[in-house]
């Protein structure tokens, strides 16, 4: 195991080997950055297996990282990079986390990998998230996340957002896998732009919160399915290749070519929501 880091960094290192169920024999990698002033950072997280997790941590770290890995199998690395500044002179940095494959896995189910990251909130976050086998959870609640990519695997993909976003969500791109995915309180989140590739797995896309006033979103339903559901604020007008104007779903109505919900003279925000394949793989369901 190797972990790249400039000086200064307060590192823990890496654990010795434990024995484990399976015959695995865990590693620890440990890392966390003391918090200095910056402005934004972008992160990158690579799991071929094992489990990811990811949410708000205290003020005085940057970052705090834990990854358990199967040394048997896996080698992981953290990378930290200090970041020029901008033509705005906002100060920025980059984290690279991966764990890599060097042995052939059989049951890629059973690896202990396992990723527990905690990012201080007020950074501007550019985040991208691929798992392999394995899941994902990312609550990001309370950070201020302004770009992300998620690839899904063959477990469970969760993006939380239970209070507002400080920044607006400028593009969320989901690529979806086998798994369940599901996205919760995009409008806590302020997603401006969103694009979903959905997968073998069943998802929901829950649009509720407050913001932002104006979004778009593509979605090609894969062939899981996609549960829609939307607040009643929040007006949607859907076109593309899987709408049949002539058959609005229930609270929607007939647009030229399109579905416009009932409510768009009353609602306060606005969706353009463009299906890329049949409607028979969407549901459309208003929230209480």
């Amino acid at each position: 195991m190797r972990a790249w880091l400039p000086l200064g960094t307060a590192v823990l290192g890496a654990l010795g080997p434990a024995a484990c169920g399976w015959g695995h024999s865990v590693q620890m990698l440990r890392d966390a950055r003391p918090f200095q002033r910056r402005e934004a950072l972008a992160i990158s997280v690579e799991m071929p297996a094992g489990k990811i997790r990811l949410q708000r941590g205290g003020v005085q770290d940057l970052y705090e990282l834990q990854l358990s890995y199967c040394r048997n199998h896996f080698t992981a690395e953290s990378r930290f990079t200090e970041l020029p500044a901008g033509a705005g002179g906002a100060e920025g940095a980059e984290l690279r986390i991966a764990a890599r494959e060097i042995k052939p896995v059989s049951r890629p189910g059973e690896e202990p990998n396992l990723m527990q990251l905690r990012v201080r909130p007020g950074l501007a976050l550019d985040l991208r998230l691929a798992a392999g086998s394995g899941e994902v959870l990312a609550d990001l609640t309370a950070l201020s996340v302004r770009r992300l990519v998620m690839h899904g695997g063959d477990g469970p993909l969760q993006l939380r957002f239970k209070a507002g976003n400080p920044v607006d969500l400028e593009q969320l791109r989901v690529v979806a896998g086998t798994g369940r995915v599901e996205l919760e309180g995009l409008g806590w989140g302020s997603v401006k732009s969103l694009q979903f590739y959905g997968g073998a797995g069943p998802a929901t896309l829950d649009f509720s919160g407050p913001g932002p006033q104006e979004a778009a979103a593509f979605v090609d339903p894969g062939t899981g399915g996609i549960d829609l559901a939307f607040p009643k604020d929040l007006a949607v007008e859907v076109s593309g290749a899987g709408v049949n104007a002539e058959s609005p779903p229930a609270g929607f109505l007939k647009g030229a070519n399109t579905w416009v919900s009932s409510n768009r003279q009353v609602a306060s925000r606005q969706l353009i929501l463009v299906v890329d394949r049949g409607s028979e793989d969407l549901r459309y369901r208003w929230l209480p």
